[in-house]
């Protein structure tokens, strides 16, 4: 039992960033106002300004149109159920009953939304994996962020001092 959490626990530190590295490779911007004359206190506000107007939800992942970093909101309300469970019971008491009610040995047969849903590398996250696909599609110009484009992970993205 210890091993395995001692396990855990190493896998939880690979996952943080190296802070100490980040520091050490990051350029100490001397030369930039922001940095060098903004306090830090006005600094976290700042970020923490930009966090509230994008909202606290989002997922960030490797885009599949340059591999880029791109982000989506979460769209799950927190404690939501996942609606897969549901349709999983209502697929297994249907197995093997065809019109007549009678009972045969055939596998869970879904189609082809529902079988992307069980497979969903966002697992229990799919429906904002959906909602990005369908933001991805309307979107103008193939623009990868589309109309919701926030301002958290360009301010993440602007340097590693940040």
């Amino acid at each position: 039992m210890a091993s395995r959490n001692k396990t855990q626990v190493q896998a939880q530190n690979n996952m943080l960033p190296n802070v100490a590295h980040l520091q050490l490779m990051a350029d100490p911007q001397r030369e930039s106002t922001f940095f060098s004359r903004l306090p830090l206190e006005i600094r976290e506000i700042i970020y923490m300004k930009c966090w509230l107007v994008s909202g606290f939800r989002h997922h960030v992942f490797l885009s599949r149109r340059g591999g880029s970093l791109a982000h989506s909101p979460c769209v799950l309300k927190p404690g939501q159920s996942d609606e897969r469970n549901a349709e999983l019971q209502r697929l297994m008491s249907c197995q093997g009953q065809n019109r007549r009610g009678s009972r045969s040995r055939s596998s869970l047969v879904v189609d082809k939304q529902w079988a992307s849903r069980f497979s969903s590398p966002w697992h229990e996250h799919w429906p904002c994996e959906e909602e990005m696909l369908r933001s991805d599609e309307s979107a103008p110009n193939n623009d990868v962020h589309g109309a919701r484009r926030t301002l958290f992970l360009p301010i993440l993205l602007m340097c590693k001092r940040a």
